[in-house]
């Protein structure tokens, strides 16, 4: 299930949950562990922040105000 709320014009947050199945594998991806993680997408001028617990995800999705890519227009 994913689920995406834009907040403001730059701030979204999405609730997302996984398989259970994926936990149970001997090799978990770096994304699926639990904890608070923060990734940023230069190209797009986007930062993330996620809390994961367990099988739960909530992300809050943050457009910069100016954007560093080429493509700006």
């Amino acid at each position: 299930m994913y689920k995406l709320f834009k907040i403001t014009k730059r701030k979204s947050i999405s609730f997302e949950t996984f398989r259970k199945q994926v936990k149970k594998q001997m090799t978990i991806p770096k994304s699926y562990h639990t904890g608070i993680y923060k990734s940023s997408d230069n190209i797009n001028s986007i930062d993330f922040y996620s809390l994961t617990i367990y099988t739960f995800r909530i992300t809050l999705i943050i457009e910069r105000k100016f954007k560093k890519g080429h493509c700006v227009g």
